[in-house]
């Protein structure tokens, strides 16, 4: 599907607004098979006066509409320059950014979480069978790694559920945001970064994003399913 979102688009980098942006892109992850949906994109723009420092947060803020009557909309998501090249030229600049979950994507330790840190043990036929290592500590031990914390849309699921794993050690060795990952999508739930750098978890149930309504106006083209293979038959004689 494609659709008509053309605009005015102007870029916030470090407290400089550009207006001069030629074009924009953004990229997220799909929603299928992952928990944490990461975001990043790149902007190209025209006659660069400086180059961007890497860090840098990016706000981006667009507006659409009846150009005597513009809707200015920002942008759902924090960003942080990643990179920046000059064009062969020398009358573009191209950036590149991606929010704090892209760029700590491969963050991770090697110490694992071990029950032993705990004191709430699971007792079996007056024996202790072991000290559960509960998720909460888990997901916050990895926000806390990722300097960055965590609105629950509709309760804390790890509360709601008393999620806990009955083992002796837990690994983070697959990095901070791919076991927050795992455990959100375990659990039915999707995080995503806001604009204000917190992440954000929802029930994927009732998931409302930043939704965007779209308009038959706004649709620009729609491609239609794949139509190899034999048309069924209208009527099936049967013996």
């Amino acid at each position: 599907m494609v659709l008509d979102l053309r605009g005015f688009c102007n870029i916030d980098i470090g407290g400089t607004t550009f207006d001069n942006v030629i074009s924009l892109a953004t990229t997220e992850d799909s929603l299928v098979g992952n928990g944490l949906i990461k975001s990043s994109g790149n902007a190209v723009l025209a006659n660069p006066t400086t180059r961007p420092i890497l860090g840098k947060p990016v706000t981006i803020t667009y507006s659409v509409g009846d150009p005597d009557n513009l809707n200015t909309i920002t942008h759902p998501r924090k960003y942080f320059v990643t990179g920046s090249s000059v064009g062969s030229n020398g009358k573009t600049l191209n950036v590149t950014f991606a929010d704090t979950l892209t760029i700590n994507s491969n963050l991770s330790e090697r110490q694992e979480i071990r029950e032993s840190e705990f004191n709430d043990p699971e007792i079996e036929g007056g024996k202790v069978v072991t000290n559960p290592i509960p998720w909460q500590t888990i997901f916050d031990r990895c926000l806390s790694a990722l300097d960055i914390s965590a609105t629950y849309v509709g309760g804390n699921p790890f509360t709601q559920y008393d999620c806990k794993f009955s083992i002796e050690s837990f690994s983070l060795e697959s990095g901070y945001v791919q076991v927050m990952s795992d455990m959100l999508l375990s659990l039915g739930r999707i995080g995503y970064m806001n604009n204000d750098n917190k992440l954000v978890v929802e029930d994927l149930t009732t998931f409302s994003g930043q939704q965007v309504v779209v308009t038959p106006n706004d649709l620009v083209e729609i491609q239609g399913f794949n139509n190899n293979g034999e048309i069924p038959a209208k009527e099936v004689d049967v013996n």
